[in-house]
């Protein structure tokens, strides 16, 4: 893995949001309207950066490739653009879900955009065999982690977030917060619809020492209801703010970035020492398998 570089300067204290609200399906501009609409009120309220659900511009549940390819949209481009113009008004940051127009297929991807233009950009990785990502092609990129004023941001998507190893990769790269876009439909028959926000931000938090920004969406679409449960987690897996199951709204919180740089514990030196990173086994971890070892 190739060691990324860094500023040293210890990140401030970042005012960071999440806005949970309803995308309009196949309405891309009204959604764009919408988007910049929040992030100006998130602004005005102190915000530095602002996240926004999974594919915020188009909606989530399509079946339809042509209406799969008239939504998305080029990286950069004009909602890219409009963005960066309404980041660089407000001097703000923002990580935004949408449909993203590759030049040789289509993907579901974030991107991180800030008063200078787009920053950074993740393709999402793991796809889940519902709604558009049954569609779209899957991100193979490496998990990237993005040096923004603000603190090093990690991009990830919904579906990531069942996978470990994704936050471990972002935290290994210096990533003091991950941004994660989200569309948690409600799947009762599968597993409860409160195991993701209970159990697995906290957990991946908590277990790599970083903060979660999670932007999930509200309302529905074709009678299929969404989780709701934004949420802002801290390094010790303590939910700071929490979105509704159905209402639209700006959650926030002040995030001290320096406490996810803080990954070895000396309580006594010598007898009583923790090193999270450092005391990892990877010569036991290396190979992963790639398949379940069970038949």
């Amino acid at each position: 893995m190739t060691e990324l570089q860094f500023h040293d300067a210890t990140p401030r204290p970042v005012r960071v949001a999440v806005a949970q609200m309803a995308p309009q399906q196949g309405a891309s501009q009204h959604n764009v309207d919408r988007v910049i609409c929040r992030l100006g009120e998130a602004a005005a309220r102190g915000a530095q950066l602002v996240v926004f659900p999974e594919c915020a511009l188009s909606g989530y549940l399509m079946d339809d490739t042509d209406e799969l390819e008239r939504m998305a949209e080029r990286i950069p481009g004009r909602a890219t653009q409009r963005l960066s113009e309404a980041c660089a008004r407000w001097q703000v940051h923002t990580v935004l879900g949408l449909l993203e127009q590759g030049s040789d297929a289509i993907y579901n991807s974030a991107v991180l955009v800030g008063p200078s233009g787009v920053i950074g950009r993740y393709r999402k990785a793991h796809l889940p065999g519902l709604g558009l990502d049954r569609l779209v092609a899957h991100g193979n990129t490496p998990f990237a982690v993005c040096e923004t004023p603000l603190g090093r941001v990690g991009l990830a998507i919904c579906y990531d977030i069942r996978f470990p190893e994704v936050a471990r990769l972002l935290a290994l790269q210096g990533a003091d917060l991950i941004a994660i876009p989200t569309a948690w439909p409600v799947l009762d028959r599968l597993a409860p619809p409160s195991t993701i926000p209970d159990v697995l931000t906290r957990a991946r938090a908590c277990e790599n020492r970083v903060f979660l920004a999670v932007a999930d969406r509200v309302g529905q679409e074709h009678g299929r209801a969404f989780l709701g449960r934004s949420q802002l987690v801290d390094v010790f897996g303590t939910v700071l703010a929490e979105g509704s199951t159905a209402e639209e709204e700006i959650l926030e919180a002040e995030l001290d970035l320096a406490l996810a740089r803080q990954k070895d514990f000396v309580y006594t030196p010598g007898e009583f020492e923790t090193h999270w990173f450092g005391d990892r086994r990877t010569d036991l971890y290396a190979p992963l398998p790639d398949a379940l070892a069970i038949s």
